[in-house]
């Protein structure tokens, strides 16, 4: 009978969480610093970690820049440092508003010697167990009288090793060769750009063979390079910034040049008299 009556208070003392599948969550939040790192942004992996969730079907939103949005529609995700001598090992969790795991990635492992480089590795080898997961989570709504929280109530740094199955190959988006014609024969109409400004918070663009990612915010958008070698960077190419009386790009060295989106929806940047041209790829 002492041990019905011990079973029975252990019962009704758990708590049952009912757990959505991924797909039903409508967002995920990334924080804008990680617990492992000392700065925001570092080695610029919570900006990669929120481009690849976006990459692989999510609506991800870095914790400065999450809309009002019900709170427990969303995911919030982490990414957990295992040390290890030689090696840089990271994993990806994402917890509901409860602060339940709902998924634990594989490891990604990295052996390079260079911080940024290794780091970035790691990450995208463990978001390929990700990537299979295949999902398309739906558009947010956004609530004007609610207000969102950036961090679920309960967490856990524990990591655990997992077994997944081999990626699924995806086949290599298309790049188009850069054309570039003089400023003269391009005029930079800003009515015209306004007109055609991305309107996603990510588009994506080639150039001379290379792939770019073109990420919107309140103050403009951020153009960056996505690698195609084994390095696997997302490197920060410059800015484009729009005032009253012109639209811009700015490099990494402070450096302005006349910037257009075109009736083709194209990104012409005006370098050194030369118009360079960024086209998008669907």
């Amino acid at each position: 009978m002492k041990y019905i009556i011990i079973l029975f208070f252990l019962i009704i003392s758990i708590k049952v969480y009912p757990q959505k599948s991924i797909n039903e969550y409508t967002y995920v939040v990334v924080p804008d610093k990680f617990e492992f790192l000392k700065e925001k942004d570092k080695y610029q992996l919570n900006s990669l970690t929120e481009f690849l969730f976006n990459k692989y079907g999510f609506n991800a939103y870095l914790g400065s820049e999450v809309p009002k949005l019900n709170i427990c529609d969303g995911l919030y995700a982490d990414v957990l440092n295992d040390w290890a001598l030689m090696t840089t090992r990271v994993l990806v969790v994402l917890r509901d508003c409860n602060g339940n795991e709902i998924f634990r990635s594989k490891e990604g492992v990295s052996r390079e010697k260079a911080s940024k480089v290794a780091y970035q590795l790691s990450l995208r080898e463990a978001f390929e167990s990700i990537q299979q997961l295949n999902v398309i989570q739906k558009k947010p709504t956004v609530n004007q009288t609610l207000e969102v929280s950036t961090t679920p109530q309960k967490v856990t740094s524990e990591v655990k090793k997992v077994e997944v199955k081999a990626p699924v190959k995806t086949e290599a988006i298309p790049v188009s060769k850069t054309v570039s014609v003089s400023k003269e024969e391009t005029k930079v109409d800003k009515n015209i750009s306004l007109q055609n400004l991305p309107k996603s918070k990510f588009s994506y663009y080639s150039n001379n063979g290379k792939s770019y990612l073109l990420r919107k915010d309140a103050n403009g958008y951020f153009l960056y390079e996505e690698s195609t070698t084994t390095e696997g960077e997302l490197t920060l190419k410059g800015s484009i910034k729009i005032t009253e009386s012109e639209i811009y790009f700015e490099d990494n060295n402070g450096i302005r040049s006349d910037a257009l989106f075109d009736t083709s929806e194209n990104l012409v940047l005006f370098v050194d008299n030369k118009a360079t041209t960024f086209i998008p790829v669907r």
